[in-house]
């Protein structure tokens, strides 16, 4: 419960920073909107370097939301730090969830 309050606090400021994001980084979001499109629509023969496209993309658009989110860690408590932490994952995940594959979720982490 106590996490869930503290997460609250930061819903706010992550919804704000992510939709500054959705503008500071439109053309990247949308080069792996459409590397996947891309990725979707390939051959078998084709996919494996759609998707290393995809992945290239996916991994700069994840250090970029990495950036953003621990710029804006360094000035929260230590002690709140890992509850906006896992508000800014809950809702990128959420906002980005077509561009972000699993495999970009593990720098995605809480920590």
């Amino acid at each position: 419960m106590v996490g869930f309050l503290h997460r609250r606090r930061f819903r706010e400021i992550v919804r704000a920073q992510l939709m500054l994001f959705d503008e500071e980084y439109a053309d990247l979001l949308r080069d792996a909107r459409r590397a996947l499109e891309a990725y979707r629509a390939s051959s078998r023969d084709d996919a494996p370097e759609h998707w290393g496209r995809f992945d290239d993309v996916a991994e700069d658009l994840e250090d970029a939301l990495l950036g953003m989110r621990d710029a804006y860690a360094e000035s929260v408590a230590e002690p709140r730090r890992p509850h906006y932490r896992a508000e800014f994952r809950r809702q990128a995940l959420l906002r980005f969830r077509d561009v972000l594959p699993n495999t970009a979720y593990d720098g995605m982490s809480e920590d």
